[in-house]
């Protein structure tokens, strides 16, 4: 699990009645997804080429339990669910969490990864 802190700044975060809006969520969890694979990629992968993996979301989906406003702080939890590595496949769960460590939404992406020039899987 990688977790991280944030609070929105920016009105496209939000909508009129100050809520953090889907796309919003997903920029959150593109955002610490990415430092998540950059802090660990070589443990992930097991990779000796670094330089040649690049990711595709293939689907993203929101789950709302509860409103998140943009002027609290919140937490994100990332987990990786599942790793095929053969069909180079990666299923993440964000979990947004408010100030009082609620949970308020979660986001799952679907990711691909290619261009894997060499694989040490030993």
């Amino acid at each position: 699990m990688y977790n991280k802190i944030y609070k929105v700044n920016g009105q496209d975060d939000i909508d009129d009645y100050m809520v953090m809006e889907n796309e919003a969520y997903f920029k959150y969890s593109n955002l610490i997804m990415k430092e998540l694979f950059n802090e660990n990629i070589a443990r992930l992968f097991k990779v000796k080429n670094l330089l040649n993996i690049s990711f595709i979301i293939t689907e993203q989906f929101v789950y709302k339990k509860r409103d998140l406003f943009f002027t609290n702080l919140f937490t994100i939890k990332i987990h990786v669910l599942d790793f095929n590595i053969n069909s180079r496949e990666i299923l993440i769960k964000s979990d947004f969490y408010n100030a009082n460590n609620q949970l308020c939404t979660i986001v799952k992406s679907n990711l691909l990864w290619n261009n894997v020039t060499e694989i040490d899987v030993n």
